[in-house]
C-alpha cells in the first residue's frame, strides 16, 4: 500500500529529534563558535571552559595585538591563558616560550601598587594567578624527560611549598593550607611516577603529622592506599585504622566525599577493608594484584 501524505507526515513528526544531537548531545553543538566571540579575556574563557583550545589560541592571536591597552592583570590572565592552551595540545615549547615572555613572576611588574593610576581602587600585592606558579614550577619536567629536568622540577615544587607555608601565617591561612597540600600531592606523583616509594611515603607521611586533625583523615587513607598501591598491608590496615580513629569525631561523609567524589563513606572504606582481606588470604599474583589495585582506585573515584 502506498504511502498516503498523511502517514508520511507523522513519519516526520516522529523523527523530529536529530538523532545525531540526541547520540553526541546538545554540549557538543551549543559550544561557542569563534566568530561570534569578541576578541578580549571573556571570549578566552568560553572556549577554555568548551575546552577548544586551538581556537582559543586563534583567538588570542587577535587579541594580543592590542595587549598593550589591556590592564596589566589582563596582559597577564591572556598569557595565561595562551600557556594552559599550548600544554593542553602538548605543544611544550610553545608553552615555554609564552613563560619565557613572561618572566620572573616576583617582579614589581606583577604588582598591583607599580599601577597606582591603573588601580585607583589601592589594590595591592602579586596579580599572578598561583596556577601559574605551579605551571612555570613544573615546565622542566614538561620538556624533558631526563633525570636532571625532573630533578628541577621537584626542587621548584619545593622551593614553592616553602613559599606557600611561609604565607600560612597570614589572616587567611586556609587557601595557603590547601595550595600546600596540592603541591604535596604533586610531589608524592613525581616520587611515585619515578618509582620513589619511600620518598613519596615520607612526604606524605610529613603532611599528615603536619595537618589540622580535621584533616588528618584525608591524608592517611591516602597514605593508606600508597602503602596498598606497592604491597605493604600492615602498613596501609595501620593507616586506614589511624584514618577511622580521626574521623570518627568529625563527619565521615563530608572527608571521603572529598577523596571519592559521591561515594558514602562506608561504602568506600568497605571496599578497602575487602581488598586487604582479599590479598591476606589469597595471597595473589603481581599482576592480580596491581589489577585488584586499579580497580580500587577506579571504583573509589567514580560516582554512584
Amino acid at each position: 500500500v502506498a504511502p498516503t501524505r498523511t502517514t508520511l507526515s507523522l513519519c516526520r513528526r516522529a523523527r523530529s529529534v536529530d538523532p545525531v544531537r540526541e547520540f553526541l548531545g546538545g554540549q557538543y553543538f551549543d559550544k561557542p563558535k569563534l566568530a561570534t566571540l569578541h576578541p578580549d579575556l571573556g571570549g578566552l574563557r568560553a572556549l577554555a571552559q568548551a575546552g577548544q583550545f586551538e581556537q582559543l589560541v586563534a583567538l588570542s592571536e587577535v587579541v594580543m595585538q592590542g595587549l598593550a591597552r589591556l590592564p596589566p592583570h589582563e596582559r597577564l590572565a591572556v598569557r595565561h591563558a595562551r600557556l594552559v592552551a599550548f600544554l593542553r595540545l602538548r605543544k611544550h615549547d610553545f608553552a615555554n616560550a609564552e613563560l619565557e615572555e613572561v618572566g620572573e613572576l616576583d617582579r614589581p611588574q606583577y604588582c598591583y601598587e607599580t599601577y597606582a593610576t591603573a588601580y585607583p581602587d589601592g589594590r595591592k600585592g602579586s596579580f599572578v594567578p598561583f596556577s601559574l606558579r605551579v605551571l612555570k614550577a613544573e615546565m622542566p619536567g614538561r620538556l624533558s624527560s631526563e633525570r636532571t629536568a625532573v630533578d628541577d622540577t621537584v626542587d621548584a615544587l619545593l622551593a614553592l611549598r616553602g613559599w606557600c607555608r611561609s604565607q600560612s601565617g597570614s589572616d587567611d591561612t586556609e587557601p595557603w593550607r590547601s595550595r600546600d597540600d596540592f603541591i604535596t600531592e604533586r610531589l608524592v606523583a613525581h616520587a611515585t611516577a619515578a618509582q620513589e616509594v619511600e620518598k613519596a611515603l615520607s612526604l606524605m607521611k610529613e603532611q599528615a603529622e603536619r595537618s589540622p586533625v580535621e584533616q588528618q583523615s584525608s591524608w592517611l587513607t591516602k597514605l593508606g592506599r600508597v602503602y596498598l598501591q606497592y604491597g605493604q598491608l600492615a602498613a596501609a590496615e595501620d593507616a586506614f585504622s589511624r584514618a577511622e580513629a580521626y574521623s570518627s569525631g568529625g563527619d565521615d561523609e563530608d572527608i571521603v566525599h572529598e577523596l571519592n567524589g559521591t561515594w558514602p563513606a562506608t561504602h568506600v572504606r568497605g571496599l578497602e577493608q575487602r581488598l586487604l582481606g582479599l590479598l591476606r588470604t589469597a595471597q595473589p599474583p603481581r599482576p592480580l594484584f596491581t589489577k585488584m589495585c586499579t580497580w580500587l582506585a577506579l571504583v573509589a573515584c567514580v560516582p554512584d
